[in-house]
């Protein structure tokens, strides 16, 4: 969804500053793409509409495979929220490093914990 001022806040800014500091962030850039997508709910269903396709193939092979599916999709999630977590670190540290922030990465992600 979009943020109430129609705008996608961090995502955006995360995104920019990766690349003005050239920080690979994949994980970070998909995410955000990924939620704008996902805003576009008249253009997905639209397709549905054109589409029209059968039982989807991975609907067939998922069926009866309820709780290895779930598993799955919360280990690819917890992954996920990983790859961001590290790649935020990164651009952090290199920033803080280009702008002399003296930023203890240590203490940073000690806060995070909490």
């Amino acid at each position: 969804v979009q943020d109430a001022d129609d705008t996608e806040g961090t995502g955006v800014w995360t995104v920019q500053e990766a690349a003005l500091n050239h920080v690979p962030a994949p994980t970070i850039a998909a995410a955000h793409l990924f939620r704008i997508a996902s805003a576009n709910r008249p253009d997905r269903l639209e397709f549905d509409r054109l589409v029209k396709l059968e039982k989807p193939r991975l609907a067939e092979e998922l069926e009866n495979k309820t709780e290895e599916f779930i598993e799955s999709l919360r280990a690819a999630v917890y992954v996920g929220f990983l790859a961001c977590f590290a790649q935020g670190c990164q651009l952090i540290g290199v920033v803080s490093k280009r702008q002399q922030w003296h930023i203890k990465m240590s203490e940073m992600i000690r806060i995070w914990r909490r």
